[in-house]
């Protein structure tokens, strides 16, 4: 297989993923073509090998990154928090793609805790 046919081949729980992340607009809205592409390829590489267990998290920590970035920095500190992370002080002088690539390079270590497995009983 050549590696533009690997790069096209999905795992079929990532590329279920990935069709129900681009049917959720609320991520991308606002944000240009590049930006929408960056926040995407920044999630696919957190997803890992089991995006039934990581996806959810993943897709929802996109929308809050996505809002955040069209986001005062009143309302971006409230979406970001979960993550410790509060606006520098530049953020409402900033564009929306320079706050998403803070964000972005603030959360480079973040992946995401699959939900613990209950013991079966």
């Amino acid at each position: 297989m050549s590696e533009s046919e690997e790069e096209r081949t999905l795992e079929p729980g990532l590329a279920a993923w990935l069709e129900r992340a681009l049917e959720d607009e609320s991520w991308r809205s606002g944000l240009t073509d590049a930006e929408a592409e960056r926040l995407l390829g920044w999630a696919m590489a957190r997803v890992g090998s089991a995006p039934e267990r990581t996806g959810e998290r993943v897709r929802l920590a996109m929308r809050r990154i996505g809002r955040a970035a069209r986001a005062p920095a009143a309302e971006a500190g409230e979406l970001l928090s979960p993550w410790g992370l509060a606006p520098p002080p530049e953020w409402e002088a900033w564009t929306p793609g320079q706050r998403l690539e803070w964000t972005l390079e603030a959360l480079r270590d973040w992946f995401p805790d699959p939900p613990s497995e209950e013991p079966e009983g």
